[in-house]
């Protein structure tokens, strides 16, 4: 394996999915492997660590379909980057300044980075979190707002407004000790909030307003875009699950044998019409038990469908309502969007002029883009090349040379 190919990690609330990506500019799509409801993970969190461990050690197994004994040289040269998605993540706003003694002089890198750090520094995050990206949203140079590079401006004041993305520490510490047992190095985790946003919004949408909604088994993450930063994010505790209950409920069946019913029967297209066709509700040992006719089974799950999005519209727009965006562009995905005309049934209940995210930061096989338990990793992949390269280049890197150059020249600069 090349030392320059990586992989990104993504531990969602009802999978987990790994891609290995070539280095520069390659990617390597037939390299992909995904594992629906882990053993040892829920809703984003480790609740079993030697289950979690195992579901990991396959998943890279299976990813460089190699043995447990291959995988064990192959690992410690792994560069991997870790998406997580857990619904207790949260963004925080901060903001600071620093000024120059005496006359106005060129901002260097290591001015943008200092206010950056003395803006970390002095954010009052409560004490259960965990920081696990931060990132520059706009400067202030002088009293000039919404400067997107500083560096070579001249000024006496630079200032940062910083977006901090967190977790709960417990469950941080609980997924790193997971990757710990796997004996896997992260390089860095991103909230899966920030990467899927990245992967399906285009900079309009990010500047006019734009909500995603990232619908899963358990959860619906919902993200909220304005003036081209996150202004907010939210987990609704109503997922694809709902739907699942309500059919175990309405035909007395288990959790289990109702998603297996409502993957194979369920649709959302009003226009058909199954005639006197029949379904199986439990198949065990080969043989179909509970046989009801299609027809009943299809218009009760369309009323169930219609209050599933009844619900979730209402908690859409208490949120929006909250935070004073107004009409936002929508922007769905998850695996609940998957469902037989998902899209044209929810236009068609709630009149919500809305879209079903699609991959568009990189280039892949429509296959690929496609997919949306991939969005999340792909949408870090665009991240990584993107925005690292625009950090890189405005805060620049730091070497021992630079920091000491840096030290002398801020000295000189303070006291002469």
């Amino acid at each position: 394996m090349s030392r320059q190919e990586s992989i990104i990690l993504d531990i969602g609330s009802d999978y987990i999915a790994a891609l290995r990506v070539g280095g520069g500019r390659d990617f390597l799509p037939e390299n992909r492997a995904i594992r629906s409801f882990p053993e040892g993970f829920r809703n984003g969190a480790v609740v079993n660590l030697d289950q979690a461990t195992r579901s990991l050690d396959s998943l890279l197994a299976e990813l460089f379909r190699e043995t447990a004994d291959a995988m064990s040289k192959i690992k410690p040269k792994l560069n991997v980057n870790v998406v997580v998605g857990n619904p207790e993540s949260k963004v925080f706003t901060y903001s600071s300044s620093i000024y120059f003694h005496g006359s106005s002089r060129s901002i260097q890198s290591q001015d943008v980075r200092a206010v950056i750090e003395q803006t970390r520094g002095v954010a009052t995050l409560p004490l259960c979190e965990h920081i696990l990206q931060s990132f520059p949203v706009s400067f202030v140079v002088n009293d000039i707002e919404g400067v997107k590079d500083p560096v070579g401006l001249d000024g006496s004041r630079l200032g940062v407004t910083l977006k901090i993305l967190t977790m709960h520490f417990e469950e941080f510490k609980n997924i790193q000790k997971a990757l710990d047992h796997a004996e896997i190095e992260a390089e860095a985790f991103y909230p899966k909030i920030l990467t899927s946003s990245h992967a399906i919004l285009t900079d309009q949408e990010k500047e006019e307003g734009a909500l995603v909604i990232d619908i899963d088994h358990g959860s619906t993450f919902c993200t909220l875009w304005n003036h081209g930063e996150i202004v907010d994010s939210r987990a609704l505790p109503l997922g694809d699950s709902f739907l699942v209950m309500e059919i175990a409920k309405e035909w007395s069946l288990n959790e289990k044998d109702a998603k297996k019913v409502k993957e194979r029967y369920s649709s959302m297209n009003e226009a058909l019409d199954f005639g006197d066709e029949l379904i199986p509700l439990i198949i065990k040992g080969g043989e179909e038990k509970c046989t009801i006719r299609r027809q009943e089974f299809h218009e009760k799950f369309l009323a169930m469908s219609r209050k599933w999005l009844a619900i979730l519209n209402e908690q859409l727009d208490g949120f929006v309502q909250e935070t004073r965006c107004f009409y936002p562009s929508y922007v769905f995905l998850g695996s609940g969007v998957v469902s037989d005309h998902f899209l044209e049934f929810l236009n068609q209940q709630i009149g919500m002029n809305a879209r079903v995210g699609v991959t568009r930061c990189i280039e892949a096989p429509q296959e690929i883009l496609l997919n949306q338990s991939l969005i999340p990793s792909l949408g870090l992949l665009g991240w990584l090349r993107e925005e690292e390269a625009l950090t890189t280049r405005i805060s620049g890197p730091q070497t021992l040379l630079q920091k000491t150059v840096g030290t002398a020249r801020n000295w000189f600069s303070n006291y002469f």
